[in-house]
Formats: C-alpha cells, structure tokens, sequence
C-alpha cells in the first residue's frame, strides 16, 4: 500500500523534471537547426561582401562614389541594400583601402526565434589598390635601341653610356601586317601569307580584309587596339616642367628602325592625354599634343640652321622632337602617350614604325639638353631618387623590336616591388624566338631562375615543337628553336620559327621576402640567347602581371 502511493508520488515529479529538461533540449535542437542556415547565410554575405570590396577600389581613382559601386556588386550577388534592413556600408582607409560591412539585421531562422530573439549577422572585406607592375625601365626613356653611347642631343641619349643600351625599340605594325609579325595589339588578322612555310612558297601576302581575298581570318574586325605608353610623375615630385620626346616618329621608308622599308603604307598617330590619377587609365582625358604621320610624311632632311626639338611640318626621322610639353606636372599623376596605326584598307599588306620615348627636364623650348635619371637607386651613376625622375613605362602591352646588337640580347622586363612577396608572377611573352637559341627569366640580382612555362591554344591549333607546357629548372633556358620549318598554328603563315604567332606564359613564385633576397634590387630582365648563325632579331609583345592586380582582397 504504501509502496504505491510512493511510486504514484514519483511519477508527477519524473514528467515535472521532463518538461524542464524539455524546453533546453528544443532551444538546442532549434539552435543546431538554424546553425546550418546562418552559416549559409553567412557565405552569401561574405562572398557579397569580397566582391563589393573588389568593385568600390577602383572608385578612390576614377571618382566614382565607393559606396555605389560596393552595393551595385552586392547587389548583383544577391544582397540589396535597403531589402529587409540590409545595410552595406564602404569605409574608405589609409593606403588605397576600403573596407566593406554588410550587415543583415534579420537573419533567417526556422526556430530559434522565440530563445534568441533578433540579432545581427555581418561579414566583412577590405579590398586593396595594387599599382600595376612598371614594364621596360625605371629610367626616364624607353625603347631606344642603340642610341646610348651617342652624345648627339638630337640623334642619341647624352650622359648613357654605350654599355647601358637597352637593345630594343618601341615598335607599332601596320594594322594590315599578319599577327605573327609580332604586334599583338594592332594587327587585324591571322594567316594572310599565299605561300606555305618556309623554304617553300614565295611569301607573298595577301591583305588583311575580306574584300582583298575572301580567305582572311580577320582577327579583329573593328581595326587596331591602341599601344599605351606610361609617363610617370613621382608622388613626392620636385621637379619642374618637362617635355615627351619622340625618336623616329615618322615612318620613312629609308629608315632602319623600320626594317628598310615599308612595304605598304599605313598611318600612325601619337597623342600624349593627361593623366589625373595614378593606376587608372586616362581613357577621354585631355589630349596635351598629337602628330599624325603617313608614310612618307615628315621624312625630309632637316636644315642644319635649324637644330630644335620642335619639329613641326619639317623632318621627324632619324632624331629626337618635342610630342608636347607638360608645363605643372602633377604629384603622383600618370600621363598616357597613346600610339596607334591605321585605317585598314583593302590594297595595305604590311609595315612597320619603331620608335623611342624619353623625357627633357625643363621648360618647354626648342632646344636644350637630355638628362639621364632613374627611379632605380641601383641603376648606374646617374640614378636620383625618386622624387625627381619621371619614368618612362609600358603599360598593359609592351610591343617591341630587338636590335640584335650584340651576343646576346637583354632587357628590363619589370620592377616587381616587394608589395607582391608570396605572389606568383606571370611572364606572357607573344612571337617569341626569331634569331634565339632559347631564353631566361633572370632575377633581380641576375639569376637564371626557374619556371613553368605554357603555350596558349585555341581550338583548332596545331601544337608547337616541345609540346604546350613544362618546367625550366633554376639556371637552365627554354629552348626557342634556332632552326625552321617548324610546325605552326595554322596554315598561311610566312614563318617556321618554333613560337611563330604564338602566346607564351611564363610563372614564377616570388619569394616570401624579396627585400631579404635580393635587398633594393627590384628589376626582372629577359635574355635571348643568339643562335650560331644569327643575332636576336625580334618582334615581340611582352606582359607581365602579378597575383592579385591590379585590386586584391587583403581581409
């Protein structure tokens, strides 16, 4: 009797301690069930958020609002701001950075609501500004060839010595010579060459429109793309007024810059535009200077009574004339010489305008005198600090012509800074070959390093001599093929070198601590290694980027 009443005693207090235990066990359940929904939530806020900070960068440079272009990329990865309190918020930082929040205050849940009421769910990015890598040279002239060693003011660079040539010109094809002549940039179209690869066929072209021959693959329709040219103003800048000097502007038939000769004739125009800020292309800025050349143009002999850098209507061949003249250069500010040819005729085959670029110090007058600088403090006696030099870069793509002066032909690839430690950098090198035994990827204190290499294919491309990728290991080259008669992408090609009309891609891992490594030195530099029976003899375009550039995530 009495155990009974016990035992129905105990039975109110057991459901009693359930219904206790019960109300935890369902928040828990609750929590651990919209655990999973946050967390997806969460992924879309951050992915929202990266790309948002990615967007609004570039806004601190060309003007635009940061907060609208960071919701106009949350947005299109499904997060409006203003939508159910959503609120995404950009914070400009020091060191070209902005830091992006998005914030949902009403985070989805299916049942946890009642336990732990609202809350804010945020996630956050900083995206970072990286100025794209320097192509060429730190110097203030570019694409010069063998002027150095020449003292004349008018024909040569005063104060270089014959030892510091660069060993390449600045160069820009006709719109209507074949890709695999090597300007990546303005030829229109691919395989225009009758005859077959090389010993056989008569090499001659054909055109570039369908309306000279049906048979053209037209590569880009709408005509040429445009070189770009870097003229870069320290952000400490201490200097005065300068002027942009063109070397050989003109295309002349008799000029040796241009091969000999141009075949056909085809216009060329160098236009300087003002730069109002530094890591953006100018686009539509002012135009500062231009001059327009059809072959032949301006080729005359100039009187020696009139020995200026103002050229005008008289002869841009063979020296030095002023292109425009910047008279309050602006801190930091990056002004663009945009060099272009065309118009794209049916009867225009091909053709060719090597040219250089550097900058005259002082006032804008008709004569005066070239100063050597550099922004290198390890580039030769006459480097000055970087306050002072203004640079002459590449920018994007650097079209070139080798001058095959001497055993071997070097260059200055890019200054790689040590704002990129970690990174891999990456090397894309077009037309590569002609005259080389093989090439090396030298480090800044030198060195061969190693390197993976491939070659990019299109569908349909016949692949090269060597297959389409590899590794080069440190101290060794890539083998660029002295002979012929190699096999090419496609049929009407003029060439048999082995990179004829192709992409080639190098990578390399750049050091954890490249201040430790190589100390101030920041210059790569490529080296074509000459063939038995010939000197380098290129035309090339070359690239370089780094993971991460020109806008990285940084948190």
């Amino acid at each position: 009797m009495n155990r009974a009443r016990r035992w129905r005693g105990e039975g109110g207090y057991v459901l009693s301690l359930v219904a206790v235990a019960l109300v935890p066990l369902v928040a828990v359940t609750a929590i651990a069930v919209d655990l999973a929904v946050w967390q997806a939530r969460g992924a879309q806020l951050q992915r929202a958020a990266d790309a948002a900070a990615l967007a609004a960068v570039p806004g601190l440079a060309s003007g635009d609002g940061v907060a609208a272009r960071a919701r106009a990329a949350a947005a299109a990865n499904g997060v409006v701001h203003g939508v159910a309190g959503v609120r995404i918020e950009a914070q400009v930082e020091s060191g070209g950075r902005v830091g992006v929040t998005v914030v949902d205050p009403s985070a989805p849940r299916v049942f946890s609501l009642p336990f732990l009421g609202a809350f804010d769910l945020q996630r956050r990015a900083v995206g970072e500004w990286v100025e794209p890598v320097s192509l060429g040279s730190p110097r203030n002239y570019l694409g010069t060839g063998s002027l150095a060693g020449n003292p004349d003011p008018y024909g040569g660079l005063p104060g270089v010595a014959a030892d510091d040539r660069e060993g390449y010109w600045l160069a820009v094809n006709g719109p209507c010579s074949s890709r695999e002549q090597g300007d990546l940039l303005t030829a229109v179209s691919v395989g225009n060459v009758v005859s077959p690869n090389p010993p056989a066929g008569d090499r001659r072209w054909r055109g570039c429109t369908s309306a000279a021959d049906p048979t053209i693959t037209m590569l880009r329709p709408e005509g040429p793309a445009t070189h770009q040219i870097g003229i870069r103003v320290p952000t400490g800048y201490r200097g005065g007024p300068f002027s942009v000097q063109v070397f050989d502007a003109a295309h002349c038939a008799a000029s040796p810059l241009d091969f000999g000769g141009s075949r056909d004739p085809f216009e060329t125009t160098f236009v300087l535009r003002d730069g109002p800020v530094p890591g953006i292309g100018p686009d539509e800025s002012a135009v500062l200077g231009r001059a327009d050349f059809t072959t032949g143009a301006r080729c005359g002999t100039e009187s020696t009574s009139l020995r200026g850098y103002a050229c005008g209507p008289g002869s841009w061949a063979q020296r030095w004339c002023n292109l425009a003249a910047v008279s309050a250069p602006r801190p930091g500010a990056l002004y663009v010489p945009e060099v272009s040819s065309g118009p794209v005729t049916a009867s225009a085959r091909h053709g060719a305008n090597a040219y250089g670029v550097r900058i005259m110090s002082g006032p804008p007058v008709a004569t005066g005198s070239f100063v050597p600088c550099s922004t290198d403090p390890l580039d030769g006696t006459w480097s000055v600090g970087s306050d002072t030099c203004v640079a002459v870069e590449g920018r994007a793509w650097l079209s070139v012509s080798t001058t095959g002066g001497g055993a071997d032909a070097s260059f200055s690839l890019a200054g790689i800074g040590p704002q990129y430690a970690g990174s891999t950098m990456e090397v894309a090198l077009f037309d590569i070959g002609e005259g080389s035994e093989s090439l090396q990827l030298l480090d800044p204190a030198g060195a061969a390093v190693g390197f993976s290499w491939e070659v990019e294919m299109a569908p349909g491309d016949v692949p090269p001599t060597g297959g389409t990728s590899g590794v080069v290991a440190p101290g060794g080259a890539l083998d660029v093929g002295c002979t012929e008669g190699h096999p090419q992408r496609g049929p009407g090609r003029i060439s048999g070198s082995k990179y004829n009309d192709r992409l080639l891609r190098l990578r390399v891992a750049l050091p954890d601590d490249p201040v430790a490594r190589w100390g101030q030195r920041q210059w790569w530099r490529v080296r074509y290694r000459r063939c038995a029976d010939r000197l380098p003899t290129d035309r090339t375009t070359w690239a370089v980027w780094v993971e991460g550039q020109p806008v990285r995530l940084i948190g």
